[in-house]
């Protein structure tokens, strides 16, 4: 269970980092590069921990959900636009994910 916990920990670390880095690149703020990079090492450490009590193949295949994340959290976090395609490839991401899991 606490592997599960490091995963969703790593999971929105990097896509926390990723979002807050589209910030740092749109304003230069030296506190969003200081976050993004806190985010961008957490998430091998905490990848590395859910290793210990999860196959190799969930954690990897559970860390292609970032592209998920990251689209909707830059959609109504920075007012991105997302278009069709954008959309239809997170989606089959996600079904491939599903279908694997499960």
């Amino acid at each position: 269970m606490i592997a599960w916990g490091f995963l969703l920990v790593a999971l929105l670390a990097g896509s926390i980092g990723q979002v807050v880095y589209k910030m740092y690149a749109a304003s230069r703020g030296v506190c969003h590069l200081l976050f993004a990079l806190f985010c961008f090492g957490l998430t091998p450490v905490c990848s590395w921990i859910a290793l210990q009590g999860l196959g190799v193949d969930v954690v990897y295949i559970a860390t292609s959900l970032n592209t998920f994340i990251i689209l909707i959290s830059s959609k109504f976090l920075l007012g991105e636009d997302v278009n069709r395609h954008q959309v239809m490839g997170v989606l089959l991401v996600f079904a491939g994910v599903l279908i694997y899991v499960i």
